[in-house]
């Protein structure tokens, strides 16, 4: 075995060991809560549109219309 294909033997042999631990670290999780930092606050969820935007939201939307002449060629 030559010197340059024991270094790429080391080589190979680290990165295994650090894919092993990273597969093993990311598989060790339960859930995403517990990566989450406890300093952060937890997301509220968006509420719903107020009562304004309801009663804008059940309106018609204008339409503009063209008005011409029934004889006249749009």
């Amino acid at each position: 075995m030559t010197v340059e294909e024991a270094l790429v033997a080391l080589l190979a042999a680290v990165a295994s060991v650090f894919l092993f631990l990273g597969l093993a670290q990311a598989l060790g999780t339960s859930s995403a809560r517990s990566r989450r930092p406890e300093n952060r606050p937890e997301l509220s969820r968006r509420a719903g549109p107020s009562v304004e935007r309801q009663r804008s939201m059940r309106t018609a939307a204008p339409v503009n219309r063209i008005e011409t002449e029934p004889g006249e060629p749009r």
